[in-house]
């Protein structure tokens, strides 16, 4: 089976990441899973036989650099928008990038979330704006500072706390968290 055809650098390469594209790249893995023999196991030897030759992330298109010239101008209406990922190495992997207005990289893991904790942080902004809070508002927020201590903690068994690529603390966001969390 020949490789899949990339879109040539341009602003045609732009394309919304939707329901569809997390379900082709799902399609993807698994067809590599399919096609991919099994790795003989081998007890004796402790040597990482890691190819030299595997496909490496495009070092222009990493995630916290400007995006390369040859892509032009970011279309109108996909500027902070979920797009697929421009790089060929995340192919079959599960992650989507968005642009912001200074052409910046970030990307992102396209697996599910836990939006609960944005509800979280919504209410936890309104109890801080009270100006006379309750005398029941310090359990309260010993009560936020325990859902974001789980989240982190659950974070960190999911991703990992600092050794690959998008670990919990490869994005600068959960440096914030993870200070704050600290000093509460």
């Amino acid at each position: 089976m020949a490789a899949p055809l990339l879109a040539p650098p341009g602003p045609d390469s732009f394309k919304k990441f939707t329901p569809e594209s997390l379900a082709n790249i799902e399609k993807r893995i698994q067809e590599e899973k399919n096609k991919k023999p099994p790795k003989p196991r081998s007890d004796s030897s402790h040597r990482d036989t890691s190819d030299d030759n595997e496909p490496k992330p495009n070092s222009d298109l990493e995630a916290g650099k400007s995006l390369p010239f040859i892509y032009g101008d970011i279309p109108d209406g996909m500027v902070a928008t979920p797009l697929e990922d421009l790089d060929p190495f995340y192919l079959n992997q599960k992650t989507f990038i968005v642009l912001n207005k200074g052409k910046t990289i970030f990307r992102f893991s396209a697996t599910p979330s836990f939006m609960i904790i944005m509800c979280t942080i919504l209410t936890n902004c309104i109890f801080m704006t009270f100006s006379d809070p309750p005398e029941w508002s310090k359990q309260v927020e010993y009560t936020f500072t325990g859902i974001y201590t789980f989240e982190s903690l659950t974070k960190i068994v999911a991703r990992g706390f600092a050794i690959d690529g998008f670990t919990f603390l490869r994005d600068p966001w959960n440096w914030l968290d993870f200070m704050v969390i600290s000093m509460a």
